[in-house]
C-alpha cells in the first residue's frame, strides 16, 4: 500500500521528529498531513493552534475539501487535481486515476480559505482550464464496478429486480456496466447461496 507520509518525507527531505510522524518544524512552520490513512490522533492535530511564532501548514488530499473545517486556515493552494478510482470496462479492472476537479470542487476548495476570518485561495491552473472544467464529477455509481451493489441489492431481498432498482437511480450506470455486473453475479453461482 502506498505510504503518503514516507513519500512526502523522502520527496521533500523533511525529517521526522524523534521518529514520530510529525515532521520537524522547518522554516518556522508546523507541517501536518491530512489524508484517509493517518490515525485519528494525527488527524486531530490539525485543529491545534500552531506554536508561538510558527505558521501552520496542512497538506491534504481532497479529504479537506468537504469533510473538515479547520478554523485557522487562511490560505488555500489548490492544485486542481483529484485521484478517483475508475472502472475500465474493457480490462474489467479498477485503477486510481488522477483527473481534473470539477467546478463545484473548485468552489468548495476555495471556500475552505477563511471560514472564520478573511482568506484567499490560489488555484494552480489557468482561468481557461477553470472555465473548461466539468460542473460536477461523475458519481461513484458511474465510476466503480457494480458487482458490490448487485450483491447488496440481492441480499436485501427488495422484491425488485436489480435492473428495476438501478433504473430508479438519478444517475443510472450505463447498460453495459449493469449487464457486466449481473453477468459476474450469475457466473459466481450465487443463486445457490440463496440470492
Amino acid at each position: 500500500m502506498f505510504n503518503f507520509d514516507n513519500f512526502f518525507h523522502r520527496k521533500f527531505k523533511i525529517p521526522f521528529l524523534d521518529g514520530r510522524r510529525n515532521p520537524l518544524c522547518l522554516y518556522n512552520a508546523d507541517i501536518h498531513l491530512l489524508h484517509s490513512s493517518i490515525t485519528l490522533e494525527d488527524q486531530l492535530k490539525i485543529f491545534y493552534p500552531p506554536r508561538q511564532n510558527m505558521r501552520k501548514i496542512v497538506l491534504s488530499t481532497n479529504l479537506a475539501e468537504t469533510s473538515v473545517t479547520i478554523e485557522d486556515i487562511v490560505y488555500v493552494i489548490d492544485c486542481g487535481r483529484v485521484n478517483n478510482v475508475r472502472y475500465n470496462e474493457y480490462h474489467k479492472t479498477t485503477a486510481l486515476k488522477s483527473e481534473w476537479i470539477s467546478k463545484s470542487s473548485m468552489i468548495q476548495r476555495a471556500g475552505r480559505a477563511g471560514r472564520v476570518q478573511a482568506g484567499k485561495c490560489w488555484h494552480l491552473f489557468s482561468s481557461k482550464k477553470a472555465e473548461g472544467l466539468k460542473p460536477n464529477l461523475d458519481p461513484s455509481i458511474k465510476r466503480l464496478p457494480l458487482i458490490d451493489i448487485v450483491l447488496t441489492i440481492k441480499s436485501l431481498k427488495l422484491n425488485v429486480s436489480t435492473d428495476e432498482f438501478l433504473n430508479a437511480l438519478i444517475d443510472r450506470p450505463h447498460d453495459s456496466k449493469v449487464d457486466d455486473a449481473i453477468g459476474k453475479f450469475d457466473s459466481f453461482n450465487l443463486v445457490l447461496l440463496g440470492f
